[in-house]
């Protein structure tokens, strides 16, 4: 018999009695495995579990994140049949062969890998996701490089006709090689890729979790013209402008994922620089649980969407995931009882049940055009991309205040600094308090990597602030191939909700400074960006520094 995961992490002097029995009344209501349960309570590393379950089906542990893997070990098994049985060949021993398996016991996989390699196997447990890892990074970077090695040197001429650019951007090579870097990008989950040349050559790099990678360098300038030229055929920009910027869409479907690759071409002094965004056509997040409401933000929210009329604002610069955040607010309230109306510029995630407008300035479709438009069509929820002038803010107060629940988005600092930003459009302080519901203010922060998560001491400089203890463990990342020696995979937001109340409301209509009205808020459960980090921070799902880095607390 088996022994239980719990059982072998209590034996291994990991977790005690007690924890194991809040860790299962944690699976038990978030309908989670044990072994997230014990890495949210931050009794084990992701490494430990994974220990722990080799122990459990009796094959011994291989950590591959960092392991000196080698592409001949790898090319010793075709890349179809290392995905279809998810074994991955590790390493040579004489006439052994190491492979790293999720499922040991799949002997019909182990016999396939024996047959083809005609050699005997020594079987190790990995993560099946690390496993995917490396299959994902192998395949990717080495079809890339090929593909990057048959790109032919194209003798590109500026005076070139539109006859022969429109050949050289539907060249097999051009074509092969944007595929190949397309799917490099969705597989490490990039935002967007930056197409970049150089006085005397040609970088290509990815934006993974708001940071930039470089993922090729030292390309030759040749393959420059060809690659824009194909990028502007596909996104039906003109090809033979080279001299303004020019922005476009397009549609892809890759390894079977659909997106909208949204392209901005600009001239700069070594040639165009192409930015392409990558808009996902499904959400990757639908529920507000999933981007990263906490307990206490979530009962605030949810109070706020009850209300039949209304506006709510979500606050924030630009990248910090606010039109996210407003998708996730349309998920909640979509029934089939209610008319969903939106405002995009452009639409980013495609919604079934919900009728979607994007504005379109060169027809006359605007924000405000639109709005007015919009309040013939018997809507319930009205969203609009963002309110970003006097007209549009105030056709918006308009609407929330004859019977509607209007979402929107406005760049500010923090919350209370929505009341002053929409004071400074020259709205009168009795329609905002009438109109206005409440302000989510939000940031996003890197995760730490489960991979390489460690705990530390927190360093002296940081006990300054009267909110940290020496007392509590702190976590962070030492680096991995896995986060690419940075210490964080995946985000996540951190949030300040202010909900108008009666107090509020006479302050402002009272004239009363933003400080005063932030310390109003305050006293009334308003918590602080910072604060709402550091509960991640205590939780060890980011560090002190990455929270530092997005909020005002000094």
């Amino acid at each position: 018999m088996k022994k239980k995961l719990g059982e072998i992490m209590i034996d291994s002097g990991l977790i005690t009695i007690p924890e194991l029995q809040q860790a299962l009344e944690l699976q038990k209501r978030r309908k989670i495995p044990l072994g997230k349960a014990l890495m949210e309570m931050n009794l084990v590393t992701e490494n430990q579990i994974s220990e722990a379950l080799s122990k459990q089906i009796g094959f011994p542990y291989i950590n591959l994140i960092n392991y000196p893997l080698q592409s001949e070990v790898l090319n010793l098994i075709p890349i179809k049949l290392i995905q279809k049985y998810c074994i991955l060949p590790v390493a040579l021993k004489d006439n052994l062969l190491v492979v790293a398996t999720g499922e040991p016991e799949n002997i019909e996989g182990l016999d396939a890998v024996r047959q083809f390699t005609k050699r005997e196997l020594e079987v190790y447990y990995a993560p099946e996701e690390d496993i995917q890892f490396i299959i994902n990074r192998f395949s990717s970077q080495k079809q890339l490089q090929e593909n990057a090695t048959t790109l032919k040197k194209n003798n590109f001429q500026p005076e070139a006709s539109v006859a022969e650019t429109i050949n050289i951007a539907a060249d097999v090579p051009v074509v092969k090689f944007l595929n190949s870097l397309l799917s490099s990008a969705f597989k490490d989950r990039a935002s967007d890729i930056h197409i970049e040349p150089g006085e005397k050559d040609l970088r290509i790099r990815l934006r993974i979790d708001g940071a930039l990678y470089e993922i090729m360098k030292n390309l030759s300038l040749g393959f420059h013209a060809s690659i824009v030229s194909r990028i502007k055929v596909m996104a039906n920009l003109d090809i033979a402008e080279k001299r303004i910027p020019q922005d476009g869409r397009i549609p892809v479907e890759i390894d079977g994922k659909k997106a909208d690759l949204r392209v901005s071409i600009i001239p700069s002094n070594f040639g165009e620089k192409v930015v392409l965004r990558i808009l996902h056509r499904q959400l990757q997040y639908v529920s507000m649980e999933g981007i990263g409401f906490q307990d206490q933000d979530l009962a605030q929210v949810r109070e706020m969407l009850t209300y039949p009329y209304g506006m709510i604002l979500v606050s924030g610069p630009t990248g910090s995931g606010k039109t996210t955040t407003l998708y996730a607010f349309l998920q909640q309230l979509n029934t089939l009882h209610k008319n969903l109306i939106t405002l995009e510029d452009p639409i980013e995630y495609i919604i079934s049940g919900i009728t979607q407008v994007n504005v379109n300035p060169k027809t006359g479709l605007t924000f405000a055009s639109g709005l007015r438009a919009f309040l013939r069509q018997d809507p319930d929820v009205i969203m609009v991309g963002e309110t970003r002038g006097e007209e549009t803010a105030r056709i918006t107060v308009q609407a929330s205040l004859t019977g509607h629940l209007v979402l929107s988005t406005i760049h500010t600092n923090d919350a209370v600094g929505v009341i002053t930003r929409l004071l400074n459009m020259n709205l009168e302080p009795y329609l905002i308090t009438s109109a206005l519901v409440g302000v989510v203010a939000q940031r996003l922060v890197r995760k730490i990597c489960p991979r390489c998560k460690t705990s530390r001491e927190l360093p002296e400089e940081y006990l300054k602030h009267k909110k940290l203890s020496a007392n509590l463990p702190y976590y962070y990342g030492q680096g991995c191939e896995y986060c690419k020696n940075t210490g964080f995979s995946g985000r996540t937001s951190i949030y300040e909700i202010l909900q108008i109340n009666d107090e509020l409301r006479e302050a402002v209509i009272g004239g009363a400074s933003q400080g005063v009205i932030q310390n109003i808020a305050l006293t009334a459960g308003m918590r602080l960006l910072f604060d709402s980090g550091l509960e991640l921070v205590k939780k060890g799902v980011t560090t002190i520094d990455e929270v530092l880095r997005v909020t005002a607390f000094k």
